[in-house]
């Protein structure tokens, strides 16, 4: 009798955020770089799919370093279009 392979399960999060203090020449106090991973197996969403992230007060968002990719799924990889679209303000 021939066997069939395994399957696994693969967790599919929808999103997922991580962020990183630093500091750099612009802002010599500390900055914190965000990263969000929205959809990132790309699974089929029904409706419209928005994010909404408050900044807590103190902190302030820089429209200039927003950094929007695409990406495009093929055989066990993912590849990354930069900037697909700069952010609205």
């Amino acid at each position: 009798m021939k066997e069939r392979g395994s399957r696994e399960a693969e967790k599919n999060t929808i999103l997922e955020k991580k962020g990183e203090q630093r500091k750099t020449e612009i802002f010599p106090t500390e900055t914190v770089e965000w990263t969000v991973l929205i959809n990132p197996l790309g699974a089929k969403l029904k409706g419209k799919v928005k994010l909404t992230d408050e900044i807590p007060e103190g902190l302030f968002l820089d429209r200039d370093s927003v950094k929007l990719y695409e990406t495009k799924h093929v055989d066990n990889s993912t590849a990354l279009i930069e900037n697909v679209k700069r952010m609205q303000k």
